[in-house]
């Protein structure tokens, strides 16, 4: 017996050992909604969507903006309850966030100039960038703690935007770029705590990059730019800068949600977004088109 139990303990000290380690997306941060701005028509009216991963269940998010307003950005929390996006209304842009009930939108009205937001898996931070500081920030989703992830900008770039979470929400990973020297772009990571910066590739031959996204097991990234003659088109590089490849040949807007692609070619399909592997093969359409259902952008071409 006492042989029995010590193999016991030992068993289930591997599974934690086995369970706490490595980059796996656990549970808690496995999504279940994907967030879309649409021109659907509800009452009361608003941008704000979610939906089931297939595309089913499309729920509206209540809005207290003023019609006519531009909207940027939506994201979700992991569990679809949590919510961030960016506004324009005024001519002045802000980062809101609040609850996909509709409840507790507010703006972080002390943010000079956002243009891009994305919450974390768990809700309770958001990754985003200023346009009068061209800096990687994340602040709490209370308001407190904003941190600027960049305050000495990669050598050689002059601007970074567009950063999203890793799936366990420990890092940020983010693009940049220098027009100053050229059409020159970088993909980066970094915790989020604002230590460990790590140059993934630079793109110095033309090509442009954006909207990156780190695959649940770390090893990739997934991002929006270009390759050679191969304008707008979604990519994937290894952490390392190796490999890259083309996944998608006519794309405008992506995002990753656990291990599927969620993409749109909103100049030549607006309002048709598909689901793919991670490696874009089995693409689903989970948009019929009827609406114009956006990722980043309402309203279609970006």
């Amino acid at each position: 017996m006492k042989q029995q139990t010590v193999l016991l303990s030992l068993l289930a000290m591997a599974i934690a050992v086995t369970v706490g380690c490595g980059n796996s997306t656990s549970s808690a941060n496995t999504f279940t909604k994907i967030a879309l701005l649409s021109n659907r028509t509800v009452t009361p009216p608003t941008p704000f969507f979610t939906a089931n991963l297939d595309g089913s269940n499309v729920t509206p998010i209540p809005s207290t903006l003023p019609i006519g307003t531009q909207v940027w950005s939506l994201s979700t929390s992991a569990d679809g309850k949590a919510v961030a996006f960016i506004a324009r209304n005024a001519g002045a842009f802000q980062l809101w966030t609040g609850k996909a009930d509709g409840s507790a939108q507010h703006a972080f009205t002390t943010l000079n100039d956002p243009r891009w937001a994305r919450i974390s898996p768990n809700g309770k931070q958001i990754a985003y960038n200023e346009n009068s500081v061209p800096h990687i920030f994340v602040i709490n989703a209370d308001g407190s703690g904003n941190l600027d992830l960049t305050p000495t900008l990669p050598t050689g770039m002059t601007s970074c935007y567009d950063p999203s979470f890793s799936a366990d929400g420990s890092q940020v990973v983010f693009t940049c770029d220098s027009f100053s020297t050229g059409v020159v772009t970088g993909i980066y990571t970094v915790k989020a705590d604002g230590t460990g910066l790590k140059t993934v590739e630079v793109r110095a031959n033309g090509d442009y990059s954006d909207f990156a996204f780190l695959a649940p097991d770390g090893k990739k990234i997934v991002f929006y730019g270009s390759l050679g003659a191969n304008s707008n088109v979604v990519l994937s590089v290894n952490i390392d800068g190796t490999g890259e490849t083309i996944l998608v040949p006519s794309a405008n807007e992506v995002v990753l949600l656990n291990s599927s692609l969620y993409y749109e070619d909103s100049c030549n399909a607006p309002g048709k977004i598909f689901k793919a592997d991670l490696d874009a093969k089995n693409p689903v359409q989970v948009t019929d088109g009827t609406d114009l259902d956006d990722l980043y952008f309402a309203g279609g071409c970006n």
